[in-house]
């Protein structure tokens, strides 16, 4: 094992991950170590083009109290959590309802960091359509600093909430704190890994983790996430099952006025026999 120790890297890290996001005001996209971010992006249509970012330990999953908050809880082996972030999703600008040549497919990954005591150094979790569990990604720091430098430049003129009392922004994807502008066109997230860390719409995403201090270690798998077209968004530390198409509310409806004249017309036949 190789350590190698960037101590100036991580203490400015630690402030601006810490410190700054803290001081910015609720009503605007922020984040801090440990926070776990979805960004959903791949518009790049001129004047049009638009990412959405979420910052899922501030949301409340579907049929839980609170937030779940921190990156490892949000990561746990023993929990799913599913969230609708169709708001987001079908933002203006998010999709390409005009797919001329070239065509921009919705694409989402997740992005999160939190101080390693064991290291010195920051885990450091994100998330890609390849299993990358195994794998050596050296230039891990570079995403770090990336992350440092986004989360210390948002504040509520430029990263607005999109929907009142969630910490998430719909932002062009031009835009100075987009995570295009802050992470690059090529999805490699700073250049921090060796492929593109991101996932399309219904397709499984491989959540890892490196550190910054052992740049020559294997990525350790941390679980699974997908990004459904209906704007459902599960993820867990395990292994995601398969989800069961939901039925829409009209066709339970239909369903069931279908078995109320079953039960009308067999009570009738009844009736006549009698």
């Amino acid at each position: 094992m190789k350590t190698v120790q960037k101590a100036v890297m991580a203490l400015a890290g630690a402030a601006v991950l810490v410190t700054g996001a803290l001081s910015q005001p609720a009503w605007a996209f922020n984040f801090q170590q440990t926070d776990l971010i979805l960004a959903i992006y791949g518009n790049r249509t001129p004047g049009e083009g638009a990412e959405a970012l979420i910052n899922l330990s501030d949301l409340t999953p579907i049929g839980q109290p609170g937030p779940i908050g921190d990156v490892d809880a949000l990561t746990n082996p023993s929990q799913t959590y599913t969230f609708d972030l169709s708001a987001y999703l079908n933002a203006p600008g998010v999709k390409d309802l005009n797919p001329a040549s070239p065509d921009y497919p919705v694409r989402y990954t997740v992005m999160g960091v939190k101080a390693d005591p064991g290291t010195r150094g920051f885990a450091l979790k994100a998330g890609s359509s390849t299993n990358l569990a195994g794998t050596v990604q050296a230039s891990n720091g570079a995403f770090l600093t990336a992350m440092n430098n986004w989360a210390g430049n948002i504040n509520d003129s430029n990263a607005p909430n999109l929907v009142t009392g969630q910490n998430g922004a719909v932002l062009g994807f031009t835009n100075t704190n987009s995570m295009t502008s802050r992470m690059g066109l090529a999805e490699k997230l700073n250049n921090g890994f060796n492929v593109t860390m991101g996932a399309n719409l219904d397709q499984l995403l491989h959540i890892i983790k490196v550190d910054s201090e052992l740049v020559d270690d294997p990525a350790m798998a941390m679980g699974q996430a997908k990004l459904f077209a209906n704007g459902l968004f599960q993820i867990t530390g395990g292994q995601l099952a398969v989800a069961p198409i939901p039925v829409p509310a009209a066709v339970v409806l239909f369903g069931s006025g279908l078995i109320g004249l079953v039960g009308i017309a067999r009570r009738n036949l009844f009736g006549q026999t009698a």
